[in-house]
């Protein structure tokens, strides 16, 4: 996969792609706790390895790149269901300069019209703590509509206790009205 907008690049993460900042993300533990993962330090081979475990095809590791800069700010995964054509997403920007960055939010519209257009997909939808209000207010301005809250969905990596999801959905009818 392969999308440019706006000066950004979204295209699938190789072996290659694996980096320092990428590291360095994954081991910070504020980056690291809206999404309810640990903090964990890695090797350059651990994380190649980790990139190699995506198929392309129901599973989906992209990297979302800077292309002046020529480098990559943060990451998307994508899960693909081919019988119900639907897709669950998570994102995550591991750059805190492009924290709030208006020039991605064309990439956002591209990113979707891909998925409905390029893969067929009928319904776009992702689950997000619900204390991450960061990525829940990114939910909204791309379109999604919220459809519920998963009570007590995912244990969390620090105590143990419940967290609550809220999903957020859009259909490709819903894309095409807009």
């Amino acid at each position: 996969m392969q999308l440019r907008e706006g000066g950004f690049l979204v295209r699938t993460m190789l072996p290659g792609d694996a980096c320092s900042d990428y590291l360095a993300w994954i081991a910070d533990a504020e980056l690291m706790n809206p999404l309810n993962m640990p903090a964990r330090r890695m090797t350059i081979s651990q994380l190649q390895d980790h990139i190699n475990q995506f198929d392309n095809k129901a599973r989906h590791l992209l990297g979302l790149f800077d292309e002046a800069e020529g480098k990559l700010i943060g990451i998307i995964i994508v899960d693909i269901n081919a019988e119900h054509r639907s897709a669950r997403f998570s994102l995550f920007v591991g750059n805190r300069q492009y924290w709030g960055d208006r020039r991605m939010h064309p990439l956002g519209k591209a990113f979707q019209a891909y998925l409905f257009e390029q893969k067929g997909i009928e319904k776009l939808r992702c689950q997000i703590a619900m204390d991450n209000h960061r990525m829940i207010g990114s939910a909204k301005f791309m379109g999604l509509k919220m459809e519920g809250v998963l009570r007590g969905e995912i244990r969390s990596f620090r105590d143990g206790s419940r967290i609550d999801q809220i999903v957020f959905g859009l259909l490709k009818s819903e894309w095409k009205a807009k």
